[in-house]
């Protein structure tokens, strides 16, 4: 009787450990089940984490890409027959978005009265980094390849279109009167700057708008730069030393010469001051000449006395000859007709953390002539304060 309980006892042990096991094994397959669809849960969160990285990469890469500059100012003058003596310069806003292959897209807009696109181009970089929408990119090595419309490389005043790279408030008589305020235009241009040479190529629509409508204006700039360091980093990265040469050729709708310009600039800048200086000649199919040139001095008085201005100085005149559809008759019979204007100016520049710039400025303008005294906006004697703020 005994021996039956031990074995009954031994039988429901033997059930009760086999049932135990079983649960056991059912329980870790359950575990294992939860566990793969959790680690595949979290496959996928990762995988769409992974995606939404990736999303938010090529954003930031497109919005880093993307660099917003530009400038805002406004001036008094005294200058005769204007509707007040206060006036909006205007807003320019420069665009410059970078891609990973090389390619680059600059844009400088300005906006004041009217809005117009002053540059937009299409920039390939074929070796070094650098690109502005306006202005100098030969400080830095580099060989750009640009299609769109551009400041064209004539002179050295080119490189100071822009109110807060410009030192002083006017413009040079040469770019105010023989490339009338300014020469932009569209085509394609080859930039290449070295260490201490640096060459432009270009062909765009045509300087002379009038007689070669239709036609094509073919130019290129050397420049000499011995002495400049591509890789400075002090006070303002300006070429320490340059001598340039210019020129361009215009044709008209059928080949034919319309009009040639050359010109010869020079540069020479230090810590304490600098000297620029460039002579602009034109001259057309008509034998209308124009030329002129300017010399422009500064103090830097930043590093004398540490007071972050700059007293300049510049003297410019300008010629054309032979200009007889405006009627004037200054000349004598025998004589060449030479309409000639002069001016003096004095000024200075107050630079305000980097970011904004106050120049006053005093010119003297003086002519014989008709062509120049009869224009009503011509004031003998010109005051002008501008106030710039860059961003």
């Amino acid at each position: 009787m005994n021996i039956m309980k031990l074995f009954n006892a031994f039988i429901f042990f033997c059930f009760l450990l086999f049932s135990m096991g079983l649960y056991s094994e059912t329980v870790s397959e359950s575990n294992e089940s939860i566990n793969r669809k959790k680690v595949e849960e979290l496959e996928r969160k990762v995988e769409s984490l992974s995606e939404r990285v990736a999303y938010l990469e090529d954003a930031f890469r497109a919005i880093s890409g993307l660099k917003l500059s530009g400038y805002f100012d406004v001036y008094m003058s005294n200058q005769k027959n204007k509707p007040n003596i206060f006036q909006i310069g205007g807003l320019e806003l420069d665009l410059i978005h970078r891609y990973n292959n090389n390619f680059n897209v600059a844009a400088a807009i300005l906006v004041n009265e009217d809005t117009s696109l002053k540059t937009g181009f299409i920039d390939y970089t074929i070796y070094g980094q650098t690109v502005t929408a306006r202005g100098n990119l030969l400080l830095e090595r580099g060989i750009h390849l640009q299609v769109g419309k551009f400041d064209v490389p004539f002179g050295n005043d080119w490189e100071y279109f822009q109110s807060p790279s410009r030192i002083t408030f006017t413009a040079p008589l040469t770019t105010e009167k023989i490339m009338d305020g300014g020469y932009s235009d569209t085509g394609i241009r080859l930039l290449a700057g070295f260490q201490a040479v640096n060459i432009s190529a270009y062909v765009v629509r045509g300087i002379d708008k009038k007689e070669s409508y239709g036609g094509n204006s073919y130019g290129f700039r050397f420049g000499l730069t011995p002495l400049n360091n591509p890789y400075l980093l002090s006070y303002d990265r300006e070429k320490r030393f340059e001598a340039g040469f210019s020129y361009i050729y215009d044709v008209d709708s059928n080949g034919a010469k319309s009009e040639e310009a050359f010109a010869l600039d020079f540069t020479l800048s230090c810590k304490y001051f600098f000297v620029r200086s460039e002579y602009l000649k034109r001259k057309n199919v008509m034998k209308v000449e124009e030329n002129g040139a300017h010399a422009t001095c500064g103090i830097r008085f930043s590093h004398i006395i540490e007071i972050p201005l700059v007293l300049y100085f510049r003297y410019g005149y300008y010629e054309i000859i032979n200009d007889t559809t405006a009627g004037y008759d200054d000349a004598a019979d025998n004589d060449e007709l030479k309409d000639r204007l002069e001016r003096f100016t004095l000024g200075l520049n107050v630079n305000i953390s980097d970011i904004s710039y106050i120049k006053f400025e005093y010119s003297i303008n003086q002519s014989n002539d008709s062509r120049f005294i009869n224009d009503e906006y011509f004031t003998e004697r010109e005051a002008d304060i501008q106030l710039v703020i860059k961003f």
